[in-house]
């Protein structure tokens, strides 16, 4: 369990930290790639949310992603330190 615990703290830092990278990057193409891979980490913390789930584990806000939209989040890591 605390592996998905962790890998969800993982995934979210890594999804927030290259969102921020491919916002300040001055080269489209290396700020597209930045988003397309913050992207895929966000799906890795969704789908290590969803097997904590079915484990029968409430991940609640703690392990929720930090949204690009809502950059104020919290990410799991940084709630749980």
């Amino acid at each position: 369990m605390n592996a998905l615990h962790d890998l969800v703290a993982t995934s979210n830092d890594a999804a927030e930290g290259y969102d921020t990278a491919a916002k300040r990057v001055h080269d489209q193409e290396l700020g597209d790639r930045l988003a397309e891979i913050s992207d895929e980490q966000t799906q890795v913390g969704e789908h290590s949310t969803a097997a904590l789930s079915k484990l029968g584990k409430q991940p609640g806000p703690m392990f929720m992603a930090a949204a690009p939209c809502m950059p104020e989040a919290l990410t799991w890591s940084r709630a749980y330190a």
